[in-house]
């Protein structure tokens, strides 16, 4: 892991011009309090990432867990989570569901199946419009799932996944995904709403 930053070289970047009445001095802190834990790669990961999602109108809101969690979240949607885990270590979580197709490391999150979901049988294992959980508002967003066969299993996409392994330079195409995924959130629910 690399060195990690202290609080006081914490420069709130995304608070710069109009962006400091975006957030609230709570919102602000939480975004500080997470970065802190970070090293300076994990920060510059982070940067650009909560840069975007603060011009997109998301609030970073923090999950009680046994770890530190910060969901992003707009119109009561998470999009994405950044999670330090036990060891200190940045955890990246993304709702991608809506996008076309997915970059690589992308694509391998999707391939591994959250069992947990289908073994309590809240959702469906072969989500689809014939059989919606209902948590996207009735308009499917799913995941592509590609089985070892090649063919391909559409799984919910109401949640956010996981992703190992990612570094800097997939930064450019999580905040393509996340543009793509905040288009779906406008249409399909802000959108409906009127």
């Amino acid at each position: 892991m690399s060195e990690q930053m202290k609080a006081e070289d914490v420069v709130p970047a995304y608070l710069d011009g109009d962006m400091k009445t975006v957030l609230t001095s709570k919102q602000a802190s939480l975004i500080n309090d997470l970065k802190v834990q970070l090293s300076i790669d994990e920060n510059k990961f982070c940067d650009p990432i909560i840069k975007l999602l603060i011009r997109l109108g998301y609030k970073p809101q923090r999950r009680k867990k046994s770890t530190f969690v910060i969901d992003f979240i707009k119109h009561g949607r998470i999009i994405i989570k950044f999670e330090i885990g036990h060891g200190s270590q940045l955890k990246f979580w993304i709702r991608y569901s809506a996008c076309a197709s997915y970059p690589a490391i992308f694509q391998n999150a999707a391939n591994l199946r959250n069992n947990a979901w289908v073994k309590q049988g809240k959702y469906w294992t072969n989500h689809d419009i014939n059989n919606c959980c209902g948590l996207c508002n009735s308009k499917p967003s799913l995941y592509h799932v590609l089985n070892d066969d090649g063919t391909t299993v559409y799984t919910c996409g109401g949640f956010t996944k996981h992703v190992p392994g990612i570094t800097f330079e997939d930064v450019p195409d999580v905040l393509l995904m996340v543009k793509e995924q905040d288009y779906y959130f406008n249409e399909a629910f802000v959108l409906r709403e009127d």
